[in-house]
């Protein structure tokens, strides 16, 4: 079944991104799940969902737009072993596709 987690623990508007915790890596380990890391980019900052916005209301504010524009990078499938060298490598691949993509206006 798949699942998908933020593993800096929260959002950000960036630009970049934040420290990972070790936690998601550990679980991903200990029950032998893969992980397929994933960078995500918007063209408008205020299309990120952050902070202390209700899902609701964010939700209904890009609804109302014409068009939301992001950018999805997914990285190769991981079998997840050590914990400490999949995160880095992990937050090494996203940082990496994150730098490349242009930054969101605003």
């Amino acid at each position: 079944m798949p699942f998908a987690a933020f593993p800096e623990g929260t959002t950000s508007y960036g630009p970049g991104m934040l420290p990972f915790y070790p936690g998601l890596f550990r679980l991903a380990e200990e029950y032998a799940v893969p992980v397929v890391p994933l960078a995500i980019t918007y063209r408008d900052r205020s299309d990120c969902w952050v902070g202390a916005d209700s899902f609701l209301g964010h939700f209904l504010a890009c609804f109302r737009k014409r068009a939301v524009h992001v950018t999805l990078h997914f990285g190769p499938l991981l079998r997840p072993g050590d914990v400490a060298d999949t995160r880095e490598w992990v937050e090494a691949w996203i940082e990496s596709r994150l730098l490349a993509t242009p930054a969101p206006e605003r």
